[in-house]
C-alpha cells in the first residue's frame, strides 16, 4: 500500500515497499546480480555499460531466462557514482523495454547497495527520465521516493455494458 503527496514544486513524494531479497548472488544468462522484491520483482546488477542496446539486448534475455519463469522479472543495471549517487537503467517486463525511470526498480538498486554499506540515504537515483531522491530508515521500514512526474496523456473511453 503506497501513500503519495504532490510537492509545492510539483514533485511527488511516494512511500515505497520495504524490500527483500529473494536471492543470493545469481547469474542468470552468466550476468551476475540480486532478485530483489521492492513490491515488483526485480533483478539488480552493476554495469558500467548503461547505453539503452546493451541494457536491452542483456536484459531481455534475463528477463526471459528460464532462472524467472513464469512470471518474468524487470531487470535494472546500475553504476555507483559516490557514496550518495547511482545511475539506473531498468528493463520492465510486460513493456518490454527500457524505461525512462522507475521507482520500484530505483528503490530495489538502492536497497540492495544500502545492504553492501555502498550508499547512504538520503540518496539520489539519476536515470533518463530525471533524478529521483530515495529517503530511508537503517531498517528499511520507513521508505520514501521523490521525484518529477508529468501527465504525459490523457484520454477518455466509452464503456458499453450489454445485458442479457
Amino acid at each position: 500500500k503506497h501513500r503519495a503527496e504532490i510537492l509545492n514544486n510539483g514533485d511527488v513524494l511516494m512511500s515505497m515497499n520495504s524490500p527483500l531479497y529473494k536471492s543470493d548472488n545469481i547469474s542468470p544468462e552468466g550476468i551476475s546480480g540480486f532478485f530483489i522484491d521492492s513490491g515488483a520483482r526485480h533483478f539488480v546488477s552493476e554495469s558500467e555499460n548503461l547505453n539503452d542496446d546493451f541494457v536491452y539486448r542483456l536484459a531481455r534475455k534475463i528477463r526471459f531466462s528460464h532462472t524467472f519463469k513464469p512470471h518474468g522479472i524487470n531487470v535494472n543495471f546500475y553504476r555507483l557514482t559516490d557514496k550518495q549517487t547511482v545511475d539506473v537503467k531498468t528493463y520492465e517486463k510486460g513493456v518490454e523495454g527500457v524505461m525512462l525511470s522507475c521507482a520500484s526498480g530505483s528503490t530495489a538498486v538502492v536497497f540492495h547497495l544500502s545492504k553492501i554499506k555502498c550508499i547512504e540515504s538520503p540518496a539520489l537515483v539519476r536515470s533518463a527520465g530525471g533524478n529521483l531522491i530515495l529517503n530511508f530508515d537503517a531498517a528499511w521500514n520507513d521508505v520514501w521516493v521523490e521525484g518529477p512526474a508529468e501527465i504525459l496523456f490523457t484520454g477518455n473511453f466509452k464503456l458499453d455494458l450489454i445485458s442479457r
